[in-house]
């Protein structure tokens, strides 16, 4: 009878010494947390990117409100947001991602801040008041940022779907124009 128990062993005993293949086998080891480490890399400096892109946008509109240059060319909901999407890269696309809300009030008290949320879908009260000169005006932009990498969007997404909402918003007082 031969004893087969012997033959296992040596190739067991050949199978750990050999050295063939190790990278390959190391390689296949670390390039999933990797690669995901990457693309989390990736995914995290767009949400930045796309939020000092939208910063931006917020500012530059904010000041020709203002200043009153914006209301002295009749400019309503449309024109602001031309505004508002003239003053971002191309990162940010202006289209049904993109919201805005634009309340006046009388004073720095007075300002309240409703919940995106209140209405049960996103944005539902938001809108614009073109302000006068001397009021307190309450500007909130938000925009909807898709999250690409799909193990990521659990730990990205904050909308309870595939996008984060990144939003910036100023509070000011209109000068005399």
């Amino acid at each position: 009878m031969i004893d087969r128990t012997i033959g296992f062993r040596s190739l067991i005993r050949r199978f750990i010494k050999a050295k063939g293949g190790v990278a390959a086998v190391e390689f296949a080891l670390i390039a999933a947390p990797f690669f995901m480490l990457l693309f989390a890399i990736l995914e995290v400096a767009m949400i930045f990117f796309s939020s000092l892109v939208l910063e931006n946008g917020v500012i530059n509109a904010a000041r020709t409100i203002r200043t009153g240059e914006f209301q002295k060319t009749g400019g309503g909901i449309n024109e602001f947001k031309t505004e508002i999407c003239g003053s971002m890269a191309a990162l940010i696309k202006c289209g049904p991602d993109l919201y805005f809300d634009v309340k006046t009030f009388s004073n720095f008290g007075s300002t309240t801040f409703s919940d995106p949320m209140a209405t049960g879908t996103f944005g539902g009260g938001f809108g614009y008041k073109s302000p006068a000169a001397g009021e307190v005006v309450l500007m909130r932009v938000y925009y909807m940022k898709k999250i690409h990498t799909p193990g990521l969007r659990i730990f990205f997404a904050n909308s309870g779907g595939d996008k984060r909402i990144i939003s910036w918003s100023a509070a000011f007082e209109t000068e005399p124009f």
